[in-house]
């Protein structure tokens, strides 16, 4: 049966969802589920019908059923002993930071231009700059997943030690762009809220100076919250934890910035980032050859060190980066799971 017999499959996606959360035009659907099962059924009406499944409207389908998950944003679990939580994934990273806050918690730093981007999002589409020196990447936070497969199959990661869950089907799905498995719910570590936070700036005489500032921070042992560096040669961090370890970091990165020719200057936060910039990662070692090419240096490149192996070129100025191509390993696992490629990827649309 073919998509375009519009008011059969219409139909019964309006009994699955309910008639407000469905919106039919031109071949294809925009549904809304409120819950797994009403996903679940969703997913099942697109194979039994042969539509293609993706995660917002014109998600790569012309004939399809897209996916919006606005609906699923709720804090299901908080766990204020094992400091975890548990959230659907159509929650905003910004309304679940600032739920948790209210408790006197925070979730992994992001920068501002991703703080929109939905649990789902971050989960299936990670970005390099989505982590810093002191938390790390935030998909490292992401203890376990609710997700459904290409076949309406259902699966729940244990949260237990791995050596007693078997296979780790959570990083089958994570990064998947949405193609092997759409998470519907992830359990993310989160931290106390830190008694003292403090953010400083010294300027280089260069731009590689600054870099290598950077760089010596994270080398030395440095975790700030954040670090970056502008393209006229500023390092800029924030410390976050008790006073005195907030001014050991400080003063780390006061005596590094001093030996490179560096003075203290006002810290001034940068420019906020509405929309999603070009980034690229880089090993730490190659981040002076690569960023302090003549061609990339401009107010609208910033480089944020995110740990001590690693860094994440952003600019402005350019359009966003294409996702990598696929690992065969990727490919060999899509065809087993979703052999018919319903399940099709993110848009950068909505990745973004």
């Amino acid at each position: 049966m073919k998509v375009d017999e519009a008011p059969f499959w219409a139909d019964r996606l309006v009994h699955a969802v309910g008639a407000t959360h469905v919106l039919s035009q031109s071949g294809r659907a925009l549904v809304r589920p409120g819950a797994p099962p009403e996903l679940v059924d969703v997913v099942r009406i697109a194979s039994e019908v042969g539509a293609r499944v993706g995660v917002g409207l014109g998600a790569g389908n012309h004939d399809g059923i897209d996916v919006d998950l606005s609906r699923m944003c709720n804090v299901l679990h908080l766990d204020e002993t094992s400091l975890l939580v548990t959230a659907q994934a159509g929650i905003t990273f910004e309304a679940l930071d600032r739920q948790l806050g209210e408790r006197g918690l925070q979730l992994g730093a992001v920068p501002s231009w991703a703080r929109m981007r939905t649990l789902g999002a971050l989960l299936a589409a990670p970005r390099a700059s989505e982590a810093s020196p002191r938390l790390g990447r935030f998909v490292s936070t992401c203890a376990g997943i609710q997700a459904l497969l290409p076949d309406g199959t259902e699966i729940a990661t244990r949260l237990a030690p791995r050596k007693a869950t078997g296979p780790d089907l959570m990083h089958v799905v994570v990064g998947a762009r949405g193609t092997l498995g759409l998470i519907t719910a992830a359990t993310l570590r989160v931290q106390r809220r830190q008694e003292v936070r403090q953010a400083a700036a010294f300027k280089l005489p260069t731009l590689p100076a600054a870099l290598s500032a950077a760089r010596a921070i994270l080398v030395r042992g440095g975790r700030p919250l954040e670090l970056s560096v502008a393209a006229a040669g500023i390092v800029s961090l924030h410390a976050d934890g008790p006073e005195p370890l907030v001014a050991a970091e400080l003063a780390l990165a006061e005596r590094i910035a001093r030996e490179l020719g560096g003075e203290p200057t006002p810290h001034t936060p940068p420019p906020r980032i509405t929309s999603r910039p070009h980034e690229r990662a880089l090993p730490l070692e190659a981040v002076d050859t690569q960023v302090a090419a003549p061609e990339l240096v401009g107010d609208a490149v910033r480089v944020v060190g995110w740990h001590v192996g690693g860094a994440c070129v952003i600019d402005t100025g350019r359009p966003p980066a294409p996702p990598p191509p696929e690992p065969p390993f990727y490919t060999a696992l899509k065809k087993r799971l979703d052999p018919n490629d319903r399940f099709v990827a993110w848009p950068e649309r909505l990745a973004s």
